[in-house]
């Protein structure tokens, strides 16, 4: 084990510093941690502060399985994999201030809660340790608090991301949608995009929080899932992975919410383009078409939340129509139909695409500019679903934009070439199967 006065020699010789300077510097050190620390401690911290690695004598502990842990034991090494990360806290004491976060690990024989201090805050936070990573503490000290072991790194621990394991540790478990109840935590789930609600606030303990909604479904069902505080832009189609999030019995069955402790990866597929006749239920699809019809009537759908009649406008707020209720959502809306000569499909710009194509809210006007698209050629981007009500294919738009026709013509031409060369070499072909034949 590396003793004081090679520790002493090895941060000299990385730093620079003169042994007096050292000397005041662990003097000081040790007045601010009020004695709970070693001189050797202290030697660590300082190296820790000036990035200098110090090997540890990993004889001093051996691995153990979480499972066999116990209150008060030392210099303890265990292996687990990261399944639940709590948020980050700071905390006051003596005058001074630190960071403290917690993380959950786990080897399939048990948990234990592992607590970073201060600078190893850091390595979560950067995003280097995150739930599924797998961490070798070392020489760590287990503890017990409120009747549940923890874990912390001695003054002269180390944790390793991604050791070598003889055998590969129990992944999180990955939710299905059937699976789901009421009051899970650390809920892990893959989910594909099928609707985007609009983005709202709350005010909760004096201020105010954004969440962004969504209805998502895999394979077994559908669930609405809320992504609190998480920036993050959403469009129908996208993968959705979630990490640590927890459930919740709202309003129309079993919900998925992600807090500060969970974390949200999207992935968005790629557009194919295609021609409207080949286009097959849950394509992702670009495509430029011709505007043949503009099918709204309005550039918003007025429902109310209570009792899902039509509202309107009354000149002052919105009003339901049948019971008379103000509970109304109002979504931006414009619904064409395309046809590329191949053949014709609907094409619906709900919340977020229409909103952009009106100008970012509902001018006066804005039926006149829908109606502006009619006879234009455009250049579509979205998803095909099946429309619940007809069953017929239809394009929920994410965007919409003006094709560049230079570069449109150039693609087509190019096609032509290809299909052109491929016409010549197939009669090439039977042309010298015909020479070779006499």
């Amino acid at each position: 084990m590396v003793d004081v006065e090679e520790l002493r020699k090895k941060i000299l010789e990385k730093t620079g510093m003169s042994r007096a300077e050292l000397d005041r510097l662990v003097e000081k050190k040790m007045r601010e941690y009020a004695g709970l620390l070693t001189e050797l401690g202290v030697l660590y911290t300082i190296a820790k502060e000036h990035g200098i690695e110090v090997d540890i004598d990993r004889s001093l502990g051996f691995r153990k399985k979480i499972g066999e842990l116990r209150a008060g034991e030392k210099d303890v090494t265990v292996v687990g994999r990261v399944v639940r990360i709590l948020p980050p806290r700071e905390f006051k004491r003596d005058g001074r201030k630190g960071r403290y976060v917690s993380l959950i690990l786990s080897d399939g024989t048990g948990e234990i809660r592992l607590v970073l201090w201060n600078r190893d805050v850091d390595l979560v936070t950067s995003g280097k340790i995150k739930k599924g990573t797998v961490l070798e503490v070392i020489n760590g000290k287990v503890e017990e608090f409120n009747g549940r072991l923890s874990l912390r790194l001695g003054y002269m621990g180390r944790l390793l991301i991604d050791p070598e394991v003889e055998e590969p540790l129990p992944e999180p478990r990955r939710y299905r949608v059937e699976e789901l109840t009421p009051n899970l935590n650390d809920v892990d789930i893959e989910l594909t995009v099928e609707r985007v609600f609009d983005d709202k606030e709350v005010e909760a303990r004096g201020e105010k929080i954004r969440y962004v909604a969504f209805l998502g479904r895999d394979d077994t069902g559908s669930v609405r899932v809320v992504l609190w505080g998480k920036d993050v832009e959403l469009r129908r189609g996208d993968v959705v992975l979630i990490r640590g999030g927890y459930t919740r019995e709202g309003r129309l069955g079993v919900e998925v919410h992600v807090g500060r402790g969970g974390s949200v990866e999207v992935r968005r597929l790629p557009y194919v383009r295609k021609r409207l006749a080949e286009v097959e239920e849950g394509d992702r699809i670009e495509a430029v078409a011709t505007v043949v019809a503009v099918l709204s009537s309005k550039p918003y759908s007025a429902v109310c939340r209570d009792c899902g009649s039509p509202a309107e406008w009354d000149g002052e707020r919105w009003v339901c129509t049948s019971c008379g209720s103000t509970n109304v959502r109002v979504t931006p809306l414009l619904v064409l139909r395309v046809d590329d000569g191949s053949s014709n499909l609907r094409a619906a710009l709900i919340g977020a695409p229409a909103l952009r194509f009106y100008g970012g809210s509902f001018p006066s006007g804005a039926e006149e500019k829908a109606l502006s698209l009619l006879g234009r050629d455009v250049l579509l981007r979205g998803t095909a679903v099946k429309n619940e009500v007809t069953s017929a294919l239809e394009i929920i738009v994410d965007e919409l934009g003006d094709p560049d026709l230079p570069r449109e013509i150039h693609d087509l031409l190019q096609k032509v070439e290809e299909r052109l060369g491929e016409r010549e070499e197939t009669k090439s072909r039977e042309v010298f199967k015909e020479e070779e034949g006499r």
